[in-house]
């Protein structure tokens, strides 16, 4: 039987003479993927995206993503800069 990383091999056999040949069965075709939940390849930092792959259940296709770069959160955004003269 087919797979969907193998082809298959389909056996005939002459009624008259038992002679035999095989044909080949194409591997299967994946229509509609079943991503599994992911595995981090690469975490993302402050300086570089990082990278998550997924992975069909049924075919073992991959699909890959882009984690986005960290931010830094600014602790002084909202806060109203005051200039003290004489400091």
């Amino acid at each position: 039987e087919p797979t969907y990383e193998a082809e298959g091999e389909k056996l005939f056999t002459c009624e008259r003479c038992g002679e035999t040949k095989t044909e080949a069965i194409e591997k299967l075709k994946c229509t509609k993927h079943d991503w599994d939940e992911g595995k981090i390849i690469k975490e993302p930092t402050y300086t570089e995206s990082g990278e998550r792959l997924f992975t069909c259940k049924k075919c073992g296709s991959t699909l890959s993503e882009v984690l986005p770069q960290l931010v830094a959160e600014n602790p002084f955004d909202g806060l109203k800069l005051s200039i003290i003269p004489g400091i």
